[in-house]
Parts: structure tokens; sequence; C-alpha cells
């Protein structure tokens, strides 16, 4: 899938908001991306139902939306820091949510939370 597969099977508004009814609906444009990569392995960690993934520079270029600060698309300003990753979850109804950190620590604060949670599960 692509940025280009996502914008002809979704209706994306200006703020690049996916609007079509389903599974993706109101989430950013890269979340049906994502979440092919996810179904096909290409995640880091999977805890307790989330898919974690850290970002790369083709993430970036495929999806300027993942910087922290606004740019143009093409070159970005020297102070324009990409966030670190993005975890994905699928609900019991069916809908995909996304979060994305901005940090590593972040990043890393959530794995650990979803370790806790899935732990917890365990012990009941």
């Amino acid at each position: 899938m692509t940025r280009q597969d996502v914008l002809s099977n979704y209706q994306i508004d200006a703020n690049k908001i996916i609007r079509s009814s389903g599974k993706f609906e109101g989430e950013p444009v890269y979340v049906p991306y994502f979440w092919d990569c996810a179904l096909q392995g290409m995640y880091a960690e999977d805890v307790n139902g989330v898919f974690f993934m850290p970002l790369d520079k083709e993430d970036f270029i495929m999806f300027p939306e993942l910087y922290l600060n606004t740019w143009d698309g093409i070159t970005p300003p020297q102070d324009n820091v990409p966030a670190y990753g993005i975890a994905l979850e699928e609900s019991e109804q069916g809908f995909v949510y996304s979060k994305v950190y901005d940090t590593q620590a972040e990043y890393n604060a959530a794995i650990e939370e979803q370790e806790r949670i899935e732990a917890s599960q365990s012990q009941e």
C-alpha cells in the first residue's frame, strides 16, 4: 500500500483525516498504510494486541504529516523533528486507532505500559 492507494481509496479532508465510513474513519491519512504493514508482520513489537513501529526516513517521505512541525513536503526546516514511532490497535468493534509518539522515551513507556497491562491480564 502507498500514499496514493490511501488517497484513492478513502475520502480525506483538508487536515488529512480519513472521512470515509469504516475501520479508519477519523484517523490520519497514514493509518491504513501502517495497519497494512502491521498485518504483514512489519512491526517491532506486538504487545497486548497493540502494534508498535519505529518510523524511518521513508515513512516521513511518504507521509510528511508525521513531522512534528508543518513543512512543505520537500525540504524540512532544520528545527523540524520527526516523530519517533507509531502504535496501532484494533477495537473489538473493528475500528483501528493510532497514536504517534514524539520521542523514543514516550514510545518505550507506551510499550512498557502495554506489557504491564498484558501481565496483569494473564494473572487474572
